[in-house]
């Protein structure tokens, strides 16, 4: 994700006078679970919603969580909030298993896409698009100003579409359309792109990671492709994405991150 330096800095400044934030989410037992719901907030956006702070917060009291499960029903906000709930997630060393309730759009799709494991409910609605950034009415927007703001958002939809394609081993490409066009995707187009898994309750649980088969009668088995690592699993998936995207092969190998797959 990109840095600002300037911006980095004067949050900073700002973070060291506030007081801490009170930590989101909920510990049972090795379990850490999240409950994200409302609009991702903007940084110092108060009111009900998706606070990333304590999102963050939440994440580091509980490192030692083997399991972190996030369940997300958000139209979604501010994009570097969401990144910075992405990185949290991602940074976290336990089993990430993301789904999607209701509504996951704008950057909570961001949120989403953090999970190993990423499930649906049947009558989601998932939204992909480009980011915005509202004009301010007290400025003068110049050619210079429209220029600058032009490429922000440029960068900004490069990351997204690098974050599908690297989560779900699609050609950029296909993102690059899809965040263009806008229109809301039900349970299945998101699994055909790869953004869920399966619908949640679907999954498989092997020695603590879940897994989904979508054909039962599939002649590869888990004990298969057991010997591969995750970045072997996906470099075999990747040199043939249309003949090992609904298989185990191609679900192993982006649903188990290496960390989980040597402690099991």
């Amino acid at each position: 994700m990109s840095k600002t330096p300037n911006r980095d800095r004067a949050m900073q400044l700002v973070a060291k006078y506030r007081k801490p934030p009170q930590a989101a989410g909920t510990r049972h037992g090795n379990t850490f679970r999240l409950d994200l719901r409302g609009p991702v907030l903007f940084y110092g956006e108060k009111g009900p919603g998706i606070d990333a702070d304590a999102v963050v917060a939440g994440l580091k009291a509980n490192q030692s969580a083997r399991y972190v499960f996030v369940d997300i029903d958000s139209e979604g906000g501010s994009m570097i909030a969401g990144q910075q709930i992405y990185a949290a997630l991602r940074a976290h060393p336990g089993l990430k298993i993301t789904n999607a309730d209701r509504l996951c759009a704008s950057s909570a799709t961001l949120i989403l896409m953090a999970g190993d494991f990423r499930t649906c409910a049947a009558n989601t609605q998932i939204l992909l698009h480009a980011p915005e950034i509202p004009a301010e009415e007290r400025k003068r927007w110049t050619a210079a100003r429209h220029s600058q703001t032009a490429g922000i958002l440029r960068r900004f939809s490069a990351e997204l579409v690098k974050t599908y394609a690297e989560r779900t081993g699609l050609d950029a490409r296909v993102f690059e359309q899809e965040i263009q066009h806008e229109d809301i995707m039900g349970a299945t187009r998101a699994r055909k792109l790869g953004l869920v898994h399966c619908l949640a309750g679907e999954e498989r649980w092997i020695n603590g990671v879940p897994y989904y088969f979508p054909d039962p009668r599939c002649s590869l088995k888990t004990s298969d492709v057991a010997a591969f690592s995750p970045a072997e699993l996906q470099a075999i998936a990747r040199k043939r994405p249309d003949l090992w995207r609904d298989s185990p092969i191609g679900y192993l190998a982006f649903a188990a991150p290496s960390s989980v797959a040597r402690r099991n």
